[in-house]
């Protein structure tokens, strides 16, 4: 029954995408297909978590250009923040993936607009209407239908923008009509420089960043028609095998820097949709801005003077007034210089003595913005690198994890031996992403040193993971600043058990994070424990890791049928005193225990072959918990308090496996919950994934059920499968089917769960009368 409903939903899907073929269009019988769930958050940009931004281009003097995205589903809240950025109005929708519209799999096509046949009608329909410019967002024009590619050259031809980030194949005739001068003018006023992206991986051997330099390997700009096409390339392919997860800027971790970093690549991204969408300012920088340009630390610099200039027939509103909007901060966003002031101009050009502040060494961005009262006219950045003969080379501590209260060592490196006639000391502060100051350290650092051994207690930790800061002072003033980042065991406050299969990549780990906070998540299944430890989320894994909260030996593990050889025969030895009563028992003649032949049927009637099934059944049950046992103690030699176990998988046989497992985290079944609560040792943390499986969203109070049934089932943690957008929409919002169980999540984690976890069952009838070999009188026909 199961194969003939996934077939005829296949065949629907097929009937769908075939359209008029079968005498009516998609749309059409859509309208028939009652079963089908809402796909409309899938289908949306959004607007997301509001992130720390600047208003680069909004208001924009030139208003909203009208402009349709595709862009990749994984990076697609890229699009929600260029949006905050500038000003824009949105329409397209994610992607499945940078070369997919929608899914193939049948599962996904409970859900509404999933297939990559309706959304490629949808998309037809959208190109209908006129845009200004069309972004593809790390999404390959090639993989479009020709009538697609067709309707979107036909805009570009008569005058749309066409804006690609990530470079893939497309039609050449695209770049037929270069713009020779137009990159170095878009990326006149992007600190480059400033940018590790740029200094580490897309130009590395350069030692000076100027646009001349970087525009021509960055973008290119060409004309087809009357349009206007941009292609920024950051030298990052994308493959079946290995995607780059962004959609519109590069690819790039969340760090405590990245915040500043991401808003600079949103700020050439909005200069190239401008420029193609035919809405580039009108007032003009005419200088170059000293991008990476190199001063002294405390000492105030020479103003920096740029000039901008307008065409005369713009020049009564120019000289209307304009407001001058200056602000410097350091790579962490934090601001030394924040000033405005508003100038009646009375020629045609401006000049602006920029009075840059002493800085500590490092790197600075200096960023001016220009607004009329119609809008913002024009903006640019630049970055400032501030040297210092004496500086922090780099913070080392001695391990990257450390236990609750152990203190943490290591040694800070200096650019220099430290001269004799100055008083130099490094002020240490152990805080979390929050602000919250753990504890403080003041180490005098000798003359002629350039070595210098810490340590810092951990203070009241509360957090998995901690910024170490230093600051180097000499003579009481401030020369630089560093940090780096340790994973600390953080003391339990209580919390009720809840973990997520997977994390968001890129840039929106963070967003992620902070919704996962919101529902009180406790620990995460990632590879690398620190993105997540940043938010104050512990690490599940899996295998082994120090600090992991769970360490998972796998998921879907199968219960080995052993085949014949050494390690069966070990396990009948110790169940049979010789051959003989084997042969006796399975009613066989095997002349050598090299023979023994293992069997997984048995036949009616036939006593011996049963008893030779449940012997072999039993061997791998046997194996399989053995594995955990080993598995467990290696772990806990390494990280102790973390629980270890599989998930998905089977129990095996329930009183072997469950003695051996701390972690149980199968798939809901009625059976294994009994068995698991009525045989599991006290203590064992266990629940069932649920949640993000579609169709489970078939029935609207599914997942309040299953949430329900697995912890009344006598689980103590809730396990959720997965986020991205089985949680959370491409906005990084909540998919709207959470809405239903999210009632009873928070009654179970702030209230029911943890007094549930602590009660035992009196008695189970179920489990009392099962019995293996009763088990496995249902496997006797294979």
């Amino acid at each position: 029954m199961v194969c003939l409903n996934r077939y005829m939903l296949v065949l629907s899907a097929v009937c769908l995408a075939a359209g008029s073929a079968f005498g009516s269009t998609a749309g059409e019988r859509l309208g028939q297909l009652g079963w089908r769930l809402d796909g409309d958050a899938l289908m949306r940009f959004g607007e997301g978590l509001e992130t720390p931004h600047t208003k680069w281009a909004d208001p924009w003097y030139a208003g909203k250009p009208k402009v349709l995205f595709l862009a990749n589903g994984s990076g697609a809240y890229d699009v929600c923040e260029l949006a905050r950025r500038m000003s824009v109005e949105v329409h397209g929708f994610p992607t499945l993936t940078w070369f997919r519209l929608g899914d193939w799999y049948w599962l996904w096509m409970w859900l509404e607009q999933s297939t990559g046949s309706e959304r490629a009608a949808t998309l037809e329909r959208m190109l209908d209407d006129r845009f200004d410019a069309i972004v593809l967002a790390n999404f390959r024009l090639a993989s479009l239908s020709e009538t697609i590619q067709y309707k979107i050259l036909r805009q570009v031809a008569d005058g749309a923008g066409l804006v690609m980030f990530y470079k893939h194949d497309f039609d050449p005739r695209l770049l037929q009509g270069t713009v020779a001068d137009a990159p170095a003018l878009i990326a006149n006023g992007v600190p480059f420089a400033g940018l590790e992206f740029y200094r580490n991986w897309l130009m590395p051997s350069r030692d000076i960043l100027t646009p001349d330099r970087i525009a021509p390997a960055l973008l290119q700009t060409h004309t087809f028609g009357q349009g206007r096409v941009v292609i920024v390339d950051y030298n990052e392919q994308s493959s079946i095998f290995a995607a780059a997860p962004g959609a519109i800027v590069p690819t790039m971790e969340y760090d405590y820097t990245a915040p500043v970093r991401y808003d600079y690549h949103q700020s050439l991204a909005a200069r190239c949709l401008l420029w193609a969408a035919g809405r580039e300012p009108r007032l003009r920088w005419t200088s170059r801005f000293p991008d990476g340009m190199e001063i002294e630390a405390l000492v105030k610099p020479q103003p920096v003077r740029v000039e901008a200039a307008w065409s005369p027939e713009l020049g009564r509103q120019m000289r209307s007034g304009l407001t001058r909007w200056l602000r410097v901060r350091n790579l962490w966003g934090e601001v030394l210089e924040n000033r405005e002031d508003v100038v009646v101009l009375t020629a045609d050009r401006l000049q602006w003595d920029l009075a840059l502040p002493a800085m500590p060494a490092g790197w600075h961005f200096v960023d001016c913005i220009l607004s009329s009262r119609h809008g913002v006219e024009n903006w640019a950045s630049f970055a400032v690198h501030v040297r210092s003969p004496l500086s922090i080379q780099s913070i080392r501590p001695a391990k990257s994890f450390h236990e609750s209260g152990e203190p943490i060592k290591g040694q800070i490196a200096l650019s220099t031996v430290t001269p004799a006639d100055r008083e130099v000391k490094l002020d240490l502060l152990l805080e979390d992403g929050y602000g919250r100051v753990f504890s403080a350290v003041t180490l005098k650092v000798a003359a002629g040193t350039d070595r210098v051994d810490f340590e810092i207690p951990p203070g009241r930790v509360v957090s998995w993971a901690a910024r170490l800061r230093a600051s180097l002072i000499v003579d009481g003033q401030t020369v630089h600043r560093s940090e780096t980042e340790v994973r600390i065991r953080r003391p339990s406050r209580g919390e009720y058990p809840i973990a997520m299969w997977g994390a968001i990549p890129n840039y929106g780990n963070h967003i992620g994070n902070l919704q996962m906070k919101k529902l009180g998540f406790t620990a995460v299944l990632s590879g690398d424990p620190l993105p997540q430890a940043r938010d104050d989320i512990g690490w599940m894994t899996f295998g082994s890791g120090q600090g992991a909260i769970i360490h998972s030996l796998g998921d879907e593990i199968p219960v080995p049928k052993p085949a014949k050889g050494e390690q069966l025969n070990n396990f009948l030895k110790k169940r049979y005193a010789s051959l003989d009563d084997l042969n006796k028992a399975w009613g066989t003649s095997f002349s050598a225990w090299e023979d023994v032949e293992p069997a997984y049927q048995a036949t009616d009637g036939d006593a011996g072959s049963f008893v030779r099934l449940h012997d072999c059944l039993s061997a791998g049950e046997f194996m399989f918990a053995d594995n955990i046992r080993a598995k467990r103690e290696a772990i806990e030699k390494v990280n102790p308090p973390g629980v270890v176990g599989p998930e998905g998988s089977e129990v095996g046989d329930p009183e072997l496996t469950l003695a051996e497992a701390t972690f149980w985290g199968p798939y809901l079944t009625v059976r294994d919950n009994l068995l698991v609560n009525a045989l599991g040792r006290p203590g064992v943390l266990r629940g069932n994934w649920f949640g993000g499986y579609v169709e489970d969203r078939r029935v609207p109070t599914r997942n309040r059920h299953v949430l329900w049934l697995s912890i009344l089932g006598g689980n103590n943690m809730i396990e959720y499968f997965t986020i991205g957008s089985g949680l959370l929409a491409p906005d990084l919002t909540m998919m709207p089917f959470t809405e239903e169980f999210v009632p009873s999540w928070h009654q179970i984690r702030l209230g029911l769960g943890p007094q549930l976890a602590r009660c035992r069952p009196a008695g189970n009838p179920i489990a009392l009368l099962h019995s293996q070999p009763s088990q496995h009188i249902g496997e006797a026909g294979g």
